[in-house]
This record gives C-alpha cells, sequence and structure tokens, in this order.
C-alpha cells in the first residue's frame, strides 16, 4: 500500500466526487491532521494512529445533526463514509469560515445547553442512536448525575457560524457530570449555564482536566513548542491545586 500524504490523498477523494480542490490548506495537526479543501466548503480530517477514532465521531456528527444540535456536521457532498486512500483513513465535513472575535460565554453556555440536550434526546430514542451509543464505546465513571457529554468542548472545539457557536470534534463525546465538559472553558460560561451546577465538582472535573490535559500534552511535547508550552501550563496548575 502505498504511503499516506494527508493533503493529497484527501484531495484525491474528494476530487473522485465532483469536489472542486485547488489548494489543500492545514488547518490542523495535533491528534488529527485536518485540511480545508479550498476553495470548497469542505474539511477531510485524516486520523493518525492510535486516535484514530473516525467512524464513530462520523456516526455522532449525522445523529448529532438530525438532533438539530449546534454543530458542524459531516458534509454532503461526499458520501458519509471512512474512505480509505493509500494508507489514509478520511472523513470529509463542512468549512465554516472563521467570523473573527471570540463568542461571548453567554452564547457558548447556551450552545452547550442545547448540545447536551440534544445528546440526551440522541440516547432516548432507540433505533439509530442505539447505534450511536455502542459506538461510542467509552464510559466515563458515573459522578453525580449521569449524562451525554462532548467530552472537550474548550475554545478550539467551538467555531463561530455567523456569529452562532457550533461545535466540533465528537472524539471524545463520553458519559460523565455535565461539571466534565464546563471543566474545559472559563467560568462565565459555568455561570452561565442553563443548568444546575455543583461548584465542588466542577473545581475537582477543572483539577482533573488539566491532569488530562497536561498528559496528553507531554505526549505531544516534541512536535512544537505550543503543546509544550499547554503541557508546562497545566501541569503547573495540578500542582498548585494540589500544593
Amino acid at each position: 500500500m502505498l504511503r499516506c500524504v494527508p493533503g493529497e490523498a484527501a484531495s484525491e477523494v474528494a476530487r473522485d466526487f465532483g469536489v472542486e480542490v485547488e489548494e489543500p490548506i492545514l488547518l490542523q495537526d495535533t491528534n488529527n491532521i485536518v485540511f480545508w479543501l479550498a476553495p470548497s466548503p469542505v474539511v477531510a480530517k485524516i486520523g493518525t494512529g492510535q486516535h484514530d477514532r473516525l467512524g464513530r465521531e462520523l456516526i455522532t456528527g449525522m445523529a448529532l445533526e438530525e438532533a438539530s444540535a449546534p454543530v458542524v456536521p459531516p458534509s454532503h457532498l461526499v458520501p458519509r463514509a471512512v474512505h480509505q486512500r493509500h494508507d489514509c483513513r478520511i472523513t470529509f465535513w463542512q468549512f465554516v469560515a472563521p467570523t473573527g472575535g471570540e463568542l461571548p460565554a453567554s452564547s457558548v453556555a447556551s450552545a452547550l445547553g442545547a448540545l447536551h440536550a440534544a445528546l440526551a434526546r440522541i440516547e432516548g430514542t432507540g433505533g439509530r442512536p442505539a447505534l450511536l451509543l455502542a459506538a461510542l464505546g467509552h464510559l466515563a465513571p458515573n459522578y453525580g448525575v449521569d449524562s451525554v457529554l462532548h467530552g472537550s468542548p474548550h475554545r478550539f472545539n467551538i467555531l463561530s457560524a455567523q456569529g452562532s457557536p457550533r461545535f466540533i470534534d465528537f472524539e471524545t463525546v463520553c458519559r460523565g457530570p455535565i461539571e466534565w465538559d464546563l471543566a474545559h472553558l472559563e467560568p462565565a460560561v459555568a455561570e452561565a449555564y442553563p443548568g444546575p451546577i455543583d461548584s465542588e465538582l466542577l473545581a475537582r472535573c477543572t483539577l482533573l482536566v488539566s491532569a488530562k490535559t497536561a498528559a496528553w500534552c507531554w505526549d505531544q511535547a516534541d512536535q512544537n513548542d505550543d503543546m509544550r508550552w499547554h503541557a508546562s501550563h497545566h501541569l503547573d496548575l495540578v500542582r498548585e491545586a494540589l500544593s
């Protein structure tokens, strides 16, 4: 099998289905490699190594779109499947052009509440949602009220679609307390969240999120200075909290 060149492989697959691709523009190269297939409104996600959870994420994205959740869904211009080209595994998503400016905490909180509500509807209706839950296969420990969560809804996983928050990256969907999702965001989002919050549990989750982030970023620290900075920053937060 030929070696995967991510941008080229994604462009080849997209062109097979009539998508115009002049240049694949790299958007992200961390746990996955993500390209905008300019000028078309299509983003290609290429799974890498142990983080390749593309099939599960695709099922989740389709189910959330059907539930009218505030998400960026898979593209309708390429068949909704995990595509193989050489040794690349690829999924395709809608492209949302950045609009500039940070989304206010109140709108993020409202959108996160809507996402949680959509995840709850998906869980409880049977049929295809049962397939979703089977695909998730990653259950968080049961602390407090157990809900279906995004799992990692930090600011880099929230895009602005004409000023409205839209969530991306559903590889981390799991079960646990709402406070786990809120721990990935600034305190103002928790203050504006449309539901009761356990402040003590939120504090514990915030510490756990920093510990998780530090461990993950140290594992990726040889990639770039940004990863090393985040690893050190979150490790310092853990040390401060435990001192």
